[in-house]
């Protein structure tokens, strides 16, 4: 019985470290869209290649913005400060570790929202592929 517990708990943590991974995961994958849309873009055909790069920018930025303001409601909920009244969460019962996940993840999906956001610019403010 105490492996079958061991077990879950496991899954439980590895479940944590992969929702805390997302944001994170979500800003990658956008920055790699981005970029390399505007690599290929501008090598194969450069004169219609910022139309085309700004048009998928901002279709990438919205399905990113999209996921990541999911995810961050759902760390707020999992992180559930409001119905505690606190930020903290020192001691070291599942609780706690789950809060403390909740908030790990809202952090980074916050920072995520920002990185995509700012990666999203520079097509807007470049006038050539050179």
């Amino acid at each position: 019985m105490a492996g079958d517990e061991d077990e879950q708990e496991l899954g439980t943590e590895v479940a944590a470290l992969l929702w805390i991974a997302l944001g994170p995961a979500i800003w990658t994958a956008h920055f790699l869209g981005v970029y390399i849309t505007g690599a290929v873009l501008c090598a194969k055909t450069p004169a219609v290649a910022l139309g085309t790069t700004r048009i998928v920018t901002v279709l990438l930025t919205l399905a990113a913005l999209a996921m990541l303001l999911v995810l961050l409601r759902l760390a707020w909920r999992r992180w559930d400060v409001v119905r505690h009244g606190d930020i903290l969460h020192e001691g070291d019962s599942v609780e706690d570790r789950h809060r403390f996940g909740g908030h790990a993840a809202f952090l980074l999906t916050g920072l995520a929202i920002i990185g995509v956001l700012m990666m999203a610019l520079p097509p807007f403010f470049i006038d050539t592929c050179r």
